[in-house]
Formats: C-alpha cells, structure tokens, sequence
C-alpha cells in the first residue's frame, strides 16, 4: 500500500513538472543572436472575474516592458520601428510603465517582434503568437531575455 501511495505522489508530481515546462520554452531567435525564454501564461478565473482578460477578437497586441531594464531600448514589428525610448524599471514595483502596440489586422503574415537594446548589442526576434494579446518582455538580472504571451492585463500601482 505504501508503494502505491508513492508511486502515485511521484507520477502526480512528475506529471506537475512536465505541465509546468510545457508553457515555457528556449527558442533561437529569427535573425538576432540572442536565445529568448518564452512563456504561455494561461488566463486564471480570478482574472476572469475581475475583468482584466483582453478582447480575444482584437486583431492587435501591446508588448509591456517589465523588470530589469536601464537601457534605450527599441520596439519594432515587422521591420517598422514603434518604440525607441529610455526605460528605467522602477526598484519597488518591477514597473517601467514603457509599452507599444500593434495592429495586425491587415497583416498577410504573422508579425515579427523584434526587441533591441544597442548600447549592449542584444537583441531577439520571433513570431507573435496571435491568440495572445499582451506580450510582457523582461530582461533579468543576467541579460536573458524572457518573453510572456497572455491575455492577462496586470496591475501596475
């Protein structure tokens, strides 16, 4: 009895493990060196409950710079420029209160998002995944790139 037990917590906590990863994935870039984590944020109830879910009809998105940038850093989609500003993160909330957006309703393709930051010579750029209408971009601590597509609006203080 005790084996079943454990074999049971070990397949449930394996199982936990592989969804986890499943929204989180490394991928090369299209055409820059750097390698960007990109995350699938799954849309909860309580945010469902608080009206903080994008229109899913929207045929748009708006990329969100978060936490750890102190660099000018540019936004562009599809080649076009959108974004070329200073971004300081604020230390107590991970805020920059810095975002763009895009509108791909007349796009024949999928749109390309590119992120550069000059002053570093970094840079990714990948597809947008167009069931997602909000697109967090982070650089942590270690100049890694994170990416984070969701439909979830958060809340900034």
């Amino acid at each position: 009895m005790k084996n079943i037990y454990l074999n049971t917590l070990l397949i449930i906590v394996l199982l936990s493990l592989v969804g986890c990863k499943s929204q989180e994935k490394v991928i090369k870039s299209i055409s820059c060196k750097d390698d960007v984590t990109v995350q699938y944020e799954r849309t909860n109830a309580e945010a469902k409950r608080e009206g903080l879910v994008a229109d899913e009809k929207q045929e748009s998105f708006v990329v969100y710079f978060l936490h750890d940038f102190d660099d000018r850093v540019k936004g562009f989609v599809n080649d076009e420029l959108l974004f070329d500003d200073k971004i300081l993160t604020n230390e107590v909330t991970s805020d920059t209160e810095k975002y763009f957006g895009y509108s791909y309703a007349k796009d024949k393709e999928t749109p390309v998002l590119r992120i550069s930051i000059d002053e570093k010579d970094k840079c990714f750029d990948i597809k947008i995944d167009k069931k997602y209408k909000l697109i967090y971009v982070f650089l942590t601590e270690n100049n890694k790139w994170i990416v984070r597509f969701s439909n979830t609006h958060y809340i900034h203080n």
